[in-house]
């Protein structure tokens, strides 16, 4: 009927069809996955088409219709996408740090002992300019 396909030797399949016109997978596992990808359906069952993948754009007598396949994106591959660098670069601008940030007496390279020792000076250092004014 011309809607779908099916793989008899899936190790044949690897060595001989993938490595021409796949030839950037290694596996058939590979290969299904790329067919899930474009939402290919494995037809299950016990007919004769058993087995065989299919997809509503896939027709022998339509084969312009394959160029309306879209394949699913895979959610956390954002980074591999053309535009990474733009996103990269907003997300620097949007994290930036504040005037009072830039300002702050600790830096990255800071040890949290340090910092605590800054804090605990700095506040005993404010606690007894306030008690000075008081008894003023």
């Amino acid at each position: 009927h011309g809607r779908a396909f099916v793989v008899h030797s899936p190790s044949k399949f690897e060595k001989e069809v993938m490595p021409k016109y796949f030839p950037r997978m290694k596996h058939f596992a590979s290969f299904q996955r790329q067919l899930n990808l474009y939402n290919f359906k494995r037809i299950g069952g016990t007919g004769p088409d058993r087995g065989s993948y299919c997809h509503a754009l896939f027709w022998k007598e339509h084969p312009q219709l394959v160029h309306k396949m879209k394949r699913t994106k895979i959610k956390g591959l954002f980074k591999y996408s053309s535009n990474h660098k733009q996103q990269q670069a907003n997300k620097k601008k949007k994290n930036a740090p504040t005037a009072a940030a830039a300002t702050s007496s600790f830096s990255s390279t800071t040890s949290i002992e340090e910092r605590l020792k800054t804090a605990t000076v700095q506040s005993s250092l404010s606690s007894t300019t306030t008690e000075d004014k008081k008894n003023t």
